[in-house]
Parts: structure tokens; sequence; C-alpha cells
């Protein structure tokens, strides 16, 4: 429980968005500048449509971007309409309110827009819903001034920044190449802690898929193909068999000797700085490229994958910077596409929630139940302005337990902090412009803030919110009731998760664990028939990757749970560890061409075999069975699979223990 006190202050490791920042301050200030001739209230609409719309930013391909934001801007607009009507009806407000919060809830099974946009438009709803007009025209022009803000937002992102259509692409090339440097040199250090030695893979295989998911998105609706798309797409598929190429030098690090590790530090450190050459070049025509030469040596095979795919890197850079057209270049494992599965229709998705068991409609009911029970407390106890304790609630509420109790928090906190900036700045600004400079701060240090912490980003848009929503009542002063309404909304919230079909992560860590060793089988199993470097093993390789970061994540929000958990959360680090460490060994014996087929294929059904019975007990929250006969066998292969044995033997031991007496327990009938 101390550490979810302390999560108010807890930063992540990340940049801050300032670029975000001044687009969501000009959003949110620019119309407060410019609407003299306009009531208080429509500037108000106006603001908040702008702010709330640039929020959503989360940058990629150009096209892709600007239909995401002004889908959330038109959802805004019509909730905002909506609730304006909605608010006339009394107590009849609150079936409707029921029903919006229910298939916004459901909705989010579409994906991140369509969250985004229920999101927002809960937002307006609830506030349109506290500001009710009679007219139908007063609520169409509410409803426009929103859609106007959401324009000026989109605008600001897309279209007044420097537009060029590869732009987001080539920077996520660039971090992909950034992400392989740092761990080419953590790598390169003597003695480097293996947890982050994970995390930086795990962060390198989330950049390969987010430069994917964007440079997918710029392409889309293209008739014909760029050569700049392709020299991309080359670049994006030469990190991912890098990060391969990584693992296997990660594995060998763990059983060479000391003398060993030092004599290959020049060569990683050198295999860096052409990693930063090339993540600068991307970029910068003008960015110098370094030359990399490594010589294969006896029992280190990847160094010519190393040295094969930063030279095709460099090449695909050099045609990309200079526009020529590419040769025929030899063909890489990293080139050969494999077919993915195509992703499920829309009704298709909504479908498949409509279930008793689903995590996704039972946090939708959840919503809409709580967010009713904080409208009707607001109404029965006449609360001025009621839509600051419906708001609480669903920002608070999260699909998962933990994070709802750690959310709430960060913003109960964050909040009480923030009325206090907003009660000072009102007291220290009398002008117009000095009221748009304090929201143009607030909006753009929220925004910026917020891939730091989620506690200080709450801090500043308590006044940014307060400041832009009460502009049209002049209501400055009730800060500190936003404090006593954030108080009851949050209260709400935590009841909801711990009462209304609670979904705790612990019910649901085993089946993420599971996925992941199932994936890690698959991939083993496919090395041992077709060899490391197939294009099969590449895909299952990829898959494997995806598995453990959704493994990982779903331990973090476990890790939220802890003080319900207490001393059970430990052996599932200690299983998620050495099954990394086991990839990397697995990878660096398997792309050794000493190694016999045979052999590799016998190993490699030994090791799956283990996988996989090892995934079974888990989920179904059981202990693997012990002394597994899979292992014993391994054991009797030699020397050089020993280091996979004894990853294997952890693995095997942890789950035992996770599982075992006092371990999680059997998971609820909810997954």
């Amino acid at each position: 429980m101390a550490g979810a006190l302390l999560a108010l202050f807890r930063f992540t490791p990340a940049r801050p968005a300032l670029g975000a920042g001044v687009r969501a301050g000009l959003a949110g200030a620019l119309p407060l500048l410019v609407g003299a001739a306009f009531s208080p209230q429509t500037v108000s609409w106006v603001s908040l449509g702008g702010f709330q719309t640039s929020t959503n930013d989360k940058g990629g391909a150009y096209p892709a971007r600007a239909r995401r934001l002004l889908t959330v801007a038109s959802c805004s607009a019509l909730a905002c309409v909506a609730g304006s009507l909605a608010g006339n009806l009394g107590w009849l407000a609150l079936p409707i309110a029921f029903a919006w919060l229910l298939a916004w809830g459901l909705l989010r099974v579409l994906g991140n827009t369509a969250t985004a946009a229920g999101s927002v438009a809960s937002n307006s709803f609830f506030i349109a819903l506290a500001r009710p007009t009679p007219d139908p025209f007063d609520a169409l022009a509410a409803g426009a001034a929103v859609l106007a803000g959401g324009a000026l937002g989109t605008l600001l992102a897309v279209f007044l920044w420097p537009l060029r259509l590869y732009r987001p692409a080539r920077m996520a090339v660039k971090a992909c190449y950034a992400q392989l440097a740092g761990l080419l040199r953590l790598l390169a250090t003597e003695k480097p802690r293996y947890r982050d030695r994970a995390a930086a893979r795990a962060a390198l295989r989330s950049q390969v898929e987010e430069a994917r998911r964007i440079l997918g998105e710029t392409r889309i609706g293209r008739q014909v193909e760029g050569e700049r798309g392709e020299r991309l797409l080359r670049l994006i598929e030469n990190a991912d068999q890098l990060l391969g190429t990584c693992i296997a030098i990660d594995g060998w690090s763990d059983r060479a000797r000391a003398e060993e590790r030092r004599a290959l530090v020049p060569t990683l450190e050198a295999a860096a700085e052409a990693a930063d050459g090339i993540a600068a070049a991307v970029v910068d025509r003008r960015a110098p490229l370094a030359k990399i030469s490594l010589e294969p040596r006896d029992g280190l095979p990847f160094l010519w994958r190393l040295a094969r795919d930063l030279e095709a890197a460099a090449e695909a850079v050099e045609e990309l910077r200079e526009g020529r057209e590419g040769g025929e270049a030899p063909a890489r494992p990293a080139e050969r596409r494999v077919a993915r599965p195509r992703r499920q229709g829309a009704f298709a998705r909504l479908r498949s929630v409509l279930d008793r068991r689903s995590v996704i409609l039972r946090h939708a009911l959840r919503l809409a139940t709580a967010g009713a029970i904080a409208h009707a407390a607001a109404r029965l106890l006449a609360i001025e302005h009621a839509y600051w304790v419906t708001l609480t609630t669903i920002v608070v509420l999260q699909p998962v337990g933990g994070a709802t109790f750690e959310r709430g928090l960060q913003r109960i906190g964050g909040t009480a902090l923030g009325a206090v900036l907003a009660i000072v700045a009102v007291d220290l600004v009398h002008t117009r412009i000095g009221f748009a400079a304090i929201v143009f701060l607030f909006c753009a240090a929220s925004v910026a803030i917020l891939p730091l912490s989620y506690g200080v980003f709450s801090v500043f848009l308590t006044p940014a919110f307060v400041l832009v929503a009460e502009l049209g009542t002049g209501d400055f002063e009730l800060a500190w009731f936003r404090v006593l309404d954030t108080l009851l909304g949050g209260a709400i919230a935590l009841f909801a998760a711990a009462t209304l079909w609670p979904s705790w992560e612990r019910h649901r860590f085993p089946d993420e664990l599971a996925a992941a060793l199932r994936a890690s089988a698959a991939w083993v199993r496919t090395m041992g028939r077709e060899g490391a470097e197939s294009p099969a093993a590449e895909e299952k390789r990829r898959q494997v990757g995806i598995a453990l970061v959704n493994a990982e994540a779903s331990l973090q929000r476990l890790l939220t749970e802890a003080w319900r958990s207490a001393g059970r959360v430990e052996p599932f680090l200690a299983v998620i560890l050495y099954l990394r460490r086991f990839h990397g060994s697995a990878l660096s014996l398997f792309v050794d061409p000493a190694l016999a087929p045979a052999r590799r294929e016998r190993i490699a059904a030994e090791a799956a075999s283990l996988l996989e019975a090892i995934a079974a007990a888990v989920a179904r929250s059981e202990p693997p069975p012990a002394a597994p006969a899979p292992l014993a066998r391994l054991a009797q292969e030699g020397p050089d699979v020993a280091p996979l044995v004894r990853q294997l033997s952890v693995v095997h031991g942890a789950s035992t223990r996770g599982f075992g007496p006092g371990g999680l327990g059997a998971p609820a009938p909810a997954r």
C-alpha cells in the first residue's frame, strides 16, 4: 500500500511530449484570444473541444492522425448535442447516461480510436448534461463549437506542422535503431544487469511493432507504393533481424568466459556506433554512416549476422536519402514475408465480447452502473457541478481492479494539488491575454508530462480544465469543490471496482503467461525443424516477442495488486526473466552451423515439449508436473545444452512455486 501512496510522484522512463503539449496549449488558448465576439460559453466549448482533441494526438502517419482526431472531434460534438438535450429530461437522463456509458465500454473492442472517441465524447456528454438547453438550435450551436475546436486541434496537429508524408515513419525507424544502439552498448558493458537487458529487448520489440504500424498506416490507400516506403520497410525488417542477433549475443554472454566477453566489447561498441549512424541518417541526409567490418570467429556465428544486417540497413539508408532505385539485393530472411492473419470485422469483434466471461463486457457494465450511480448521487446531493463527480468516476474506473486503485490515488492527489494552482492563478490574472497565457501553460504542461506521470498530469489538468470548462459561468472560486467532488467520484469508482463484477489481474495473468510459453515452444520447435533463420522461425520469434511484452504488461498490472497478493508475484518475475534468457541461449545455439540438423531438431523437440507442458498447467493455474522427462533427456545432450537445461529448470521451478500451495491460486471463472 505504501507503494501505491507514492504512485502520484512515480515517473516512467520516457521523454516529455513537448510538441504535443504546445499543440494542446494552442488549441486550448487560441479560442480565448480570438473569441471576444462570442459568448463565454461558446468560447468555452471551442476551447474544450480543441484541448480534448489535441490530447488524443498519439502521432503516427498523417492521414491516420487526421482521421483519428476528426473522429474524436465529431463524436465529441454529437455527444455535446445529445447531453444538452438530455439534460432537460430530469431523472430520465439517468438511463440515457447508463446506455451511453455501456455503449462506450463495449466499443473499446474496436480499438484505440474508438476508445479515445468514446472517452472524449463521454466527457462532453456529461458536461453538456449539466448545462441543459431547451432550444435544439442552442444545442446544435454548442456541438458546432466543440467541432470547431476539434477542427482547430486537428489543424494544429496535422496541417500547420511540416507535412511530410513519411516523416512519422522515418522517426519511428530512427527510434528503432536508436533503441538498437542502446541495447548493443548495454551488451558491451562488462556486467550488465539482466533485468536491464531484458527491458531493452522488450523496448526494441515494442518500437519495431510501432514502426510497422505507422508505416502501414502511411501506405494505406496509396495505389502505387513509392520507393521510400519499401526502403523503410527493409529498415524495419532489418531492425527485427538485428534484435534476433542481440538475443543470440545475450544468450552467448551468459555462458561465455569473462575474457571472451571483453574481446567482443570493441565489436559491439562499433556496431552501436553504426546503429546510431543509421538512426541519424534516416532523418538527416548529411549524417555520416559508420562502416562496420566484422570477421567471423569460431563459436560466434552471430557476428556474421550482425555485420550482414547492419550493412543491409546502411545500404537501405543510402538509397533512401539518395532517392535511387535499389538493386537486386540478395534474399535475406528479414525480407521474406509471412502471411499475417486478417483482423475480425467490427460486428464480429462486438459479438465476441457479448459473453458473461468477457472482461470488456464486465467492464462496460461496471462503467455504466458506476457512472449512473455517480450522476444520481450528484443530483441527490444537489451538487452544482455534477459532471465533476461523474467524470472522476469514469476516468478512475479501469478494466482491472488494481489499476483502478492506483489511478484513483493519482487522480485524487493530483486534483487536490491542481486546485491550489487554479485558485492561485485566478487571483493573479485578470486580463484576457493573461488568462489565455495561463490556460496555455496548464494545457501544455499537462499533455507534455502525461508520458512521464499520470499523477503530475492530473496536477496540471485540474486548473486547465477548471479554467476552460467554467469560462461560461465565471465560477472559478469553486476549485476546492472540485476536490470534494473528485473524492466522491473516486470513492464511487473504487467501490464499483471492488464490488461490481470485479476483474483482477491475478485472474488474467495465467492466460498471458501461458500464451508466452506456448509461443516460445512454437518458436523453438520451428527453429529445430527449419533453422533459426528460416522465414517461419523469424515470424515465430516476432510472435514470441509480442507475447512476452503482453505477459510483462500483465505482470506489471499484477504488481499493483501486490497488496492483495503479497509474496505471490516473485516466482513470475523469475519465470519471465529466465524465459528471456532461454530465448537467447536457444537462438545462440541454433544459429551455430556446426550443430547437426538432427540433433538440433531433437533438442528443440524436447525443449518445446517441456514448455508446452508448463503452459498447459499454467493455463489451469496449477503447478506443472514434477520431474519432467524432457528436462532429464536434455541434460544428457552435452555441455553446450547446459544453459538451456538450467534456464528451463528455473522456469519449471518458479512456475511450480507460483501456482503451488500459497501461490497465486486458481482463477475466477471470468478471464
